[in-house]
């Protein structure tokens, strides 16, 4: 089978591969993965990888599994080396009279890859993990996938990737955040998992949105974010307010009022209309001084 870097290499036409043995692979020969965890690739990240590469070479065998229906060869854990080795090797055809090149084109034409079969899904999250570069919204989206197809509870997708049940129950919340803001996140390396299940708690999609644009860029930490909640809760609890009872307050009231839209108006009274109306006027004034506080 011929590849895109011309490599005579027969080793991927085997019909057999031996699980945990390593092979010399043609790169043109891998295909990425479309069921990997990982979604976004970092153009610099990849460009300084490609930099490593070319100094130190692979520092260890990738791994990868077999097609079955047509038995073509599927990068399991390592895509990012094989993006970057494919990279260098584009180059190098590209300027067939760079002897530096060249010498990078026959040091790269194949690589080592050990072959897994099973669950390669879990060896590459854990994989990805295990290296901590997977971005929260990948490892989320990765946990999401294989409880789904995998039956998992929390307690072994835990045991997967060393966190405790609590813990990747948080992670699995992240996937309930509206697409447009995980869509965000993706891209963006300095997103704590921390922001991302607080944005998750928020009720409604507005509330999750505003959380979002308050946390993202606040640079605050963990810690520094549950202080100041408490001394919230605490300046609350001191002035007699509660916040629980005055949204559940505020909804009651909003209920009462849709009432008042409704065709039962056309009843009251003219002594009563006049009454309702002032009323109403008070609680505006009111709802503008509070609305004026909240800003």
């Amino acid at each position: 089978m011929a590849d895109e870097f011309d490599v005579n290499a027969k080793v991927s036409d085997e019909a057999k591969y031996v699980d945990g043995k390593i092979y010399d692979l043609p790169v043109g020969d891998i295909l990425e993965d479309k069921e990997q965890p990982r979604k976004f690739f970092d153009k610099q990240a990849l460009e300084a990888l490609k930099e490593s590469i070319k100094a130190y070479g692979l520092m260890q065998p990738i791994v990868f599994r077999q097609r079955e229906d047509d038995g073509k060869l599927i990068v399991v854990a390592g895509e990012r080396r094989v993006k970057a080795i494919k990279s260098i090797l584009r180059k190098a055809k590209e300027n067939p009279d760079d002897p530096e090149l060249q010498v990078l084109f026959q040091r790269f034409r194949t690589i080592p890859g050990m072959f897994v079969e099973g669950k390669h899904q879990e060896i590459a999250l854990i994989e990805n993990v295990q290296r901590e570069n997977l971005n929260p919204v990948e490892l989320a989206e990765g946990l999401a996938k294989l409880r789904e197809e995998g039956k998992y509870g929390l307690d072994h997708l835990g045991t997967m990737i060393g966190k405790s049940m609590s813990s990747v129950s948080e992670i699995l919340s992240i996937n309930k955040i509206p697409e447009e803001i995980l869509d965000e996140a993706r891209k963006r390396k300095d997103v704590s998992q921390w922001v991302l299940v607080e944005v998750a708690k928020a009720k409604g999609p507005k509330a999750k949105a505003k959380k979002w644009d308050h946390l993202k860029d606040s640079g605050m930490t963990q810690a520094a974010y549950k202080k100041k909640k408490k001394e919230a809760a605490e300046m609350d609890e001191e002035r007699g307010f509660n916040f629980g009872s005055s949204v559940r307050a505020v909804k009651t009231a909003s209920t009462q009022l849709q009432k008042l839209k409704g065709p039962d108006i056309g009843s009251i009274q003219p002594e009563q209309r006049e009454e309702l109306r002032t009323q109403l006027e008070t609680l505006r004034d009111e709802l503008e001084q509070v609305l004026e506080g909240l800003k």
